[in-house]
């Protein structure tokens, strides 16, 4: 039987991560707070309640994380109206693969459904995709399993019959509790042993996953 294919979205199909790191860092200057690199990249998918947990942690307001994201929201959509989000290299291509294969795919995202399009449009794909499972119409997002589950039987097949492509370790670890296949991809994080347990295959670029279907 053919594997179907779960995609995230940001960091894997779309060159985004760097935009969101830029201005969780804008955000976190405009509120006076030390938001350092591994701080801002463990923030990639995550729920936003585990996320405002880290922020008591941090900072000792767990209601920061919000309002900072809020902030951090609109200085990121008012960029990107103007520097629109583009595809990251081999989507077309690996997208072609797929349904040359006849193998079903679907993405599963932290984002908004209606911005992800909305993304997806801006960067010239959107005609790839058709079935979008978000986080946010979830209870629980990444790192919990939810939405891979969901992305799975929205296209009708086992999540043991799925692969899931991601980049960061939150996504990974969502994919793995829900018993997806995990392949990694690296964007703004290498591949180290450190994700060895949450990672079946680690590919170079998005184009390897050709050569493993």
């Amino acid at each position: 039987m053919k594997r179907s294919v779960i995609f995230d979205m940001d960091g894997v199909l779309l060159d985004t991560e760097k935009i969101y790191q830029h201005f969780w860092h804008t955000a976190a200057g405009d509120f006076g707070v030390d938001l350092n690199d591994e701080r801002a990249l463990s923030l990639r998918s995550l729920d936003g309640k585990l996320a405002s947990l880290k922020f008591e942690e941090w900072f000792g307001d767990a209601g920061l994380y919000v309002r900072m994201r809020e902030h951090r929201k609109e200085m990121m959509n008012a960029y990107m109206e103007i520097h629109p989000a583009v595809a990251k290299p081999g989507v077309r291509e690996t997208i072609d693969h797929l349904r040359e294969r006849g193998i079903q795919y679907a993405i599963a995202t932290a984002t908004n459904e209606v911005r992800a399009r909305e993304c997806l449009e801006m960067a010239g794909i959107s005609d790839l995709f058709e079935v979008i499972i978000s986080a946010k119409s979830l209870p629980r997002g990444k790192p919990y399993p939810d939405v891979y589950q969901n992305a799975c039987a929205a296209i009708g097949r086992e999540c043991s019959d799925c692969f899931a492509v991601e980049d960061s370790p939150n996504g990974l670890l969502s994919a793995r509790r829900a018993g997806c296949v995990t392949v990694f991809v690296p964007d703004l994080t290498s591949y180290t042993e450190e994700l060895a347990d949450r990672t079946d295959y680690a590919l170079e670029k998005l184009t390897d996953l050709c050569g493993i279907l």
